[in-house]
């Protein structure tokens, strides 16, 4: 997971997937990628069908992501919008569980 985020930091990729992982955490360095626009961390793929993780809560180093204009938060254990949520300016398109309080409409 580490290596990953390097390489993706090193790289200046935009976009990370993380989906089916089966994370129980995201590492604090995950807020080195400062350029990422696209954070996957679970979603429903046609031809892999669900691709989940066991993330209930997210690091406060990922408000340092200022960038992000999607996230992909389904199919993870939340049981409630992360409050960091609320605080990307960018953020256009986040994708959360339906049955989660106080999603956006």
């Amino acid at each position: 997971m580490l290596r990953l985020i390097d390489e993706t930091a090193a790289d200046r990729r935009t976009t990370l997937d993380l989906a089916g992982m089966e994370l129980d955490e995201l590492p604090p360095e995950i807020g080195k990628l400062t350029k990422l626009k696209t954070l996957v961390l679970g979603l429903w793929d046609k031809k892999k069908g669900i691709r989940s993780n066991n993330l209930k809560a997210l690091p406060d180093e990922i408000g340092q992501l200022t960038e992000l204009r999607s996230i992909f938060l389904a199919y993870n254990q939340f049981k409630e919008v992360p409050e960091v949520i609320y605080k990307f300016e960018k953020l256009r398109s986040p994708v959360l569980q339906e049955r989660l309080p106080g999603i956006l409409a």
